[in-house]
């Protein structure tokens, strides 16, 4: 069984190992949970950016996280969702204003 831990656990070292103490409010089993991991390539074209977009954004410690396994780099589809999700803007004033004064004197 896997477990999903929240932030709220305590790790302690002990000698050779580690020890993680959970209480029942800081962990809910999970099961049967598909990961889902996307390559670069794949993560720029879903996003329709250029894949050296993504690379300068690792580089530089923005963008969504990611892994490195043996030496591939990896999107999990989580964070990438939450990136996407954080990233949301609305329009300001000044672009609802333009618009509005767009479509009244194309209807002119």
């Amino acid at each position: 069984m896997h477990y999903h831990l929240s932030d709220e656990f305590q790790v302690h070292t002990i000698s050779w190992r580690t020890v993680v103490t959970l209480t029942e409010e800081t962990y809910m089993p999970v099961r049967n949970v598909a990961r889902k991991f996307l390559s670069t390539k794949e993560l720029s074209s879903l996003l329709d950016i250029p894949e050296g977009t993504l690379r300068q954004w690792r580089s530089s410690g923005v963008g969504p996280k990611w892994f490195k396994l043996r030496g591939s780099v990896r999107y999990d589809m989580e964070p990438v969702d939450l990136f996407i999700h954080e990233s949301e803007r609305s329009p300001s004033v000044r672009a609802i204003t333009e618009e509005h004064l767009v479509s009244v004197s194309a209807a002119r």
